[in-house]
This record gives structure tokens, C-alpha cells and sequence, in this order.
């Protein structure tokens, strides 16, 4: 099976796909002509199908969690300092009893709790030891189901105590884009388990429709309604009893949900390209003087891959989101007057960010998505919502809808399943690998190419 799962990712990641090309080009001419950016979208893609592939035991595994759920049983996590963990909990689009902090009541009997469903991730070597956690749940008659590297030797034990695996399909080394010397960049673990994370989840809520059931999905604060809505179910219920959703087939919500990441890396390949290198142009000649850039970042899982891995050589991480004031003083205290910052965010900015920035006299590149509420106060971070500034020395669009929930499913008063955080991780990615192939070639002496 290890097998068969290696040979198709190497097929997959053999096939070209190059958009608008005029004429019959092969394989190894089409990959000569990607960026290293193009490469990633690429990987991309193959993750997508990856995903796909495993989509009839995702659906299996589905059906076995739902059916606990409905026994009183509820998904959650075991943490170990890894993305995909905080990439599904409390999301706009996701389940909202997700996460044992969240039950749908506080006073499950402990033969319902032994009916829990636990997901974990790994995508580095470098995380939290709770092997003796797992196997106490797994002893009490917990499902426990591991997502990560298989193959990666430090994992063997964990690999051995999971229920179910979803494989991403790498070893030690998830590196996916070659650069000049030969080397890799550009990681890919953290990326292919959000998309099983997110698969899996589609799919559970699928099984549950089947059974007549729908469990209360949230729906973003970004909007006036956001909040109430989640007052409204957040523990009080473990299924609506206020509305009917029709069942919906195997396979077709995850399936929505890839397709829609596929066409917004695809949007990103064919409208970003010139931002995504304007930035890493920047970005290099700060290198060059004896600076590293800033990534400002927000969100779920950002903490737990920027400034992790190759990217150390070019940026260094501030935690930023602007109404946690804690973050907002590291910010100004730890980064330079006039610094180059990469804002990693969601949908445009907000005045107190702005205000932030502009203190710092620092000059801001974003990567974020359109938003239609400049001039209103978001609910989700409350400051005023702003549009990206049209001085920004490059603007990274993402291309997400303003709510972020991309997936319709019917009877459901509003879209479910975000791309934002991975399309963040996509863009981040595109840029990264953008500047360390600027970094290596520019390290190369005259007459050694």
C-alpha cells in the first residue's frame, strides 16, 4: 500500500500543467519555465488530487466518527504545538462542537467521552511528547486518528498508537520546490493534512445528514450576524432541531472543497504572480542590506510554520493580531522604526494595524483578500475594517470571498469550510520560495554557474 501511495504521488508530481501555454511543450520543458512560486501552486495541486485519492477512507473513517457523535461522542484534539489542530478549531464554516473545550454539553457521561474522536498532526519532528496521552485515550476506547509523514522516523511510536493515518506522503523531508543549487524549499506536510483536516471534516458533516442530523456549523464573526449565531448554538445543542439539511452523497461536500482550493491556486498563478515577485524583490534587497523582513502574522496556524524552517534566512516572526494588546506592544517594542513588514492576514486590514504600522514608520506589504466593509467596524477583531492601502509596496490578493465559508450546502443558512488558512500558507509558500531562489542565486560567484 506504502507503496502503491509513493508511485502515484511521484506520477502526479510528474505531470505538467502549465495554463495559457500556446503550444505542445514536455514535461521537462514546461517545469524549466515555472517559477519557483509556479512549482509550488504546482505541489499544490498535486496535494489536492493526493487528498482525492484517499477520499474513500476519509469518508469510511467519516461515517465511524459520525456515528460516535451521534452515541454522544464528539470530535477533538490532541495538542502537540503543530497547524493543523488550530487550522480546524473555532473557524468560520467549521463544526462549532470541534475541540473539548467546546462540547455541545458540559456534563457528557464518561461512557459517552469514551466515545470521543481525537485528531493530531504532525508536520515537523520538533513537537510536544504526549505519546502516554494517546495511549491512555486509545486504552479508555477513544478513536485516535494521526495525520502527518508516516515514514518520518521520529513518529513510529505515534504512527503505532493511531487508529487511522492520513499520510502525507513524505519522509523526514517535505521540501517540494528545487532551487538553483539544488537544494529544496517550500514545505508541504502542514499543507496536504489541512486538506485531509478539512476533507475529513466535510465529510463528517456529510455522514451526519445521511443519519437526519446537522451539527451547528459556525459562521464568521466577520459579518453583524456571526456573533449571535454563535450565541445562539455554542453549547446548547448537539444538533439543530431548527432546520433540515437534505443528505448529501459521499465524497461530494470534500470534493467541492478541493476544487474550490484548486481554482484559488490557480487565481493566485495566474493574477498574483507580478505581486508575489515584486514582494520577494523587496524582500531580497532588504537580505542584502543586513535586514531581515517582518512577518506580521495572524491567524490560526501561522505560529506554527513562519520563521520555522529555510524561511529563517530572510524573515523573523511578530504574533500580530491588533486587538490583542499584548501582541500589539511585542510588536512595537521588537521590531525596528522603518522596518519591511509582510503582513500575513485575511480580508484587507484595520485601522488600529495601520496605526500600529505607521508609528513604526515601517513600510507594510500584505498578503490578505478584498474586503467590502472599509469604514465599518468589524465584529471579528473591533476596529474599524480597512481596505489594503493603495501605497503598499505589494498587495498579495488571495482571492477568497469576504466571509471566507466557500462551500454551499444545501438547507444551511450560510457557506461552510474556509480556504483562508490555507490559501495564507499557499501565498506565504509562493513568496518564501520566490526569495530564496533571488538568495541563492545571488550567492553564486561570477563564472561558477
Amino acid at each position: 500500500m506504502r507503496t502503491k501511495r509513493w508511485l502515484m504521488f511521484l506520477a502526479l508530481a510528474c505531470v505538467g500543467a502549465t495554463w495559457g501555454c500556446g503550444r505542445a511543450t514536455s514535461v521537462t520543458e514546461e517545469r524549466a519555465q515555472l517559477t519557483a512560486s509556479q512549482h509550488y501552486i504546482a505541489f499544490v495541486e498535486r496535494a489536492c488530487d493526493l487528498v482525492e485519492s484517499d477520499m474513500a477512507e476519509i469518508t469510511r473513517v467519516a461515517e465511524m466518527a459520525a456515528a460516535r457523535h451521534i452515541a454522544g461522542g464528539m470530535p477533538g484534539f490532541a495538542w502537540n504545538q503543530q497547524g493543523m489542530q488550530d487550522e480546524l478549531w473555532g473557524r468560520s464554516g467549521g463544526l462549532m462542537h470541534m475541540g473539548f473545550n467546546r462540547p455541545f454539553e458540559r456534563d457528557r457521561t464518561e461512557a459517552e467521552r469514551q466515545l470521543d474522536v481525537v485528531l493530531i498532526n504532525w508536520q515537523r519532528d520538533v513537537f510536544t511528547e504526549n505519546l502516554g496521552t494517546l495511549k491512555d485515550m486509545k486504552a479508555r476506547g477513544v478513536h485516535i486518528i494521526g495525520f502527518g509523514p508516516k515514514a518520518m522516523p521520529k513518529l513510529a511510536d505515534y504512527v503505532a498508537v493511531c487508529d487511522t493515518w492520513f499520510d502525507t506522503g513524505f519522509g523526514a523531508d517535505d521540501r517540494v520546490v528545487m532551487m538553483p543549487d539544488g537544494s529544496r524549499a517550500g514545505r508541504g506536510n502542514l499543507l496536504v493534512s489541512m486538506l485531509h483536516g478539512w476533507a475529513f471534516t466535510a465529510e463528517y458533516i456529510s455522514a451526519l445528514t445521511r443519519r437526519g442530523k446537522i451539527p451547528p456549523i459556525w459562521q464568521a464573526y466577520l459579518y453583524d450576524e456571526g456573533i449571535a449565531w454563535g450565541d445562539k448554538y455554542s453549547g446548547k445543542m448537539q444538533f439543530h432541531d431548527d432546520l433540515e439539511v437534505p443528505p448529501v452523497e459521499p465524497g461530494v461536500l470534500a470534493g467541492r472543497f478541493l476544487d474550490r482550493i484548486r481554482a484559488l491556486s490557480r487565481k493566485l498563478d495566474r493574477e498574483q504572480m507580478e505581486s508575489i515577485r515584486t514582494a520577494a524583490d523587496l524582500v531580497a534587497a532588504e537580505k542584502r542590506a543586513g535586514r531581515k523582513t517582518v512577518c506580521a502574522a495572524m491567524g490560526h496556524a501561522p505560529w506554527t510554520y513562519v520563521a520555522q524552517y529555510e524561511d529563517q534566512a530572510w524573515v523573523e516572526v511578530s504574533h500580530f493580531h491588533s486587538n490583542i494588546s499584548s501582541q500589539v506592544d511585542s510588536h512595537v517594542r521588537g521590531t525596528a522604526d522603518g522596518a519591511l513588514v509582510l503582513h500575513l492576514g485575511y480580508f484587507g486590514t484595520d485601522s488600529k494595524a495601520i496605526e500600529v504600522f505607521e508609528s513604526k514608520q515601517q513600510r507594510v506589504m500584505y498578503i490578505s483578500a478584498d474586503t467590502p466593509r472599509d469604514g465599518e467596524v468589524g465584529q471579528f477583531t473591533g476596529f474599524v475594517n480597512k481596505s489594503v492601502p493603495d501605497d503598499a509596496p505589494a498587495y498579495i490578493n488571495m482571492g477568497m470571498r469576504y466571509g471566507d465559508a466557500c462551500v454551499e450546502l444545501e438547507g444551511y443558512p450560510h457557506r461552510i469550510l474556509p480556504p483562508s488558512g490555507i490559501m495564507q500558507l499557499v501565498a506565504y509558500e509562493c513568496v518564501n520560495v520566490e526569495v530564496l531562489s533571488r538568495l541563492l542565486v545571488e550567492t553564486v560567484e561570477p563564472g561558477t554557474e
